[in-house]
């Protein structure tokens, strides 16, 4: 585990920033150890807390561990079309975007959290151990699908159907997981080439 992802957070000394220490750290341990390796005391010991400190804000290892992935899972939702609203023209914008996912990696780093692999390991993980989450992922999809529609429709809305809006707005998202995914697995990052090749196939139909 790289201790320094985590030492180097501005977290400050709030109830808030306690928490997310406590989230980022317990996510970085299981991703490391594997949940059935870590306990509280080993948490407490990585963030520089009591066990009783710890348990003054989660009830447990189990409670710890979900609240950890809904937060890690917020943290990465945010990264969408809405980010780029300084762009004036819808491949630009989607190429910024694929561009963030095929550098996963990066941004996981710059939000203190872990590398692209292991964050699908703790997303499969965290699915098997509590199935409800796939309702709180489905919701975010839908979200994320709703804020590129009305990106699309701001750009394209004269030239596209809302059906045609909407089919684009699906295609991007399956390009989006695709490319973190491809880059979780791979061995090195993809290239801006080929995330123009993805990007064409994308808008491919949607001139």
């Amino acid at each position: 585990m790289n201790n320094n992802r985590i030492e180097s957070l501005d977290l400050g000394n709030s109830n808030t920033k306690t928490q997310e220490y406590l989230m980022l750290s317990a996510l970085s341990l299981i991703a490391d150890k594997g949940y059935d390796n870590v306990t509280i005391d080993h948490i407490a010991e990585e963030t520089g807390n009591t066990k009783g400190a710890v348990y003054h804000y989660f009830k447990s290892k189990k409670q710890l561990y979900k609240a950890s992935l809904e937060y890690m899972s917020e943290i990465l939702s945010l990264q969408s079309v809405l980010g780029t609203s300084d762009l004036t023209d819808l491949r630009s914008v989607f190429k910024s975007v694929l561009m963030k996912s095929a550098n996963l990696e990066a941004l996981a780093n710059e939000e203190g959290l872990l590398q692209a692999q292991d964050i699908y390991y703790l997303y499969f993980d965290g699915i098997r151990r509590f199935p409800e989450l796939k309702g709180l992922l489905e919701k975010q999809r839908t979200k994320y699908i709703e804020n590129t529609i009305k990106v699309i429709s701001r750009l394209k809305g004269q030239d596209l159907s809302e059906q045609d809006i909407r089919n684009l707005s699906i295609r991007f998202l399956v390009a989006v997981e695709g490319i973190a995914l491809l880059q979780a697995t791979a061995d090195s990052f993809i290239s801006e080439v080929e995330v123009e090749d993805i990007l064409n196939s994308v808008l491919l139909d949607f001139k």
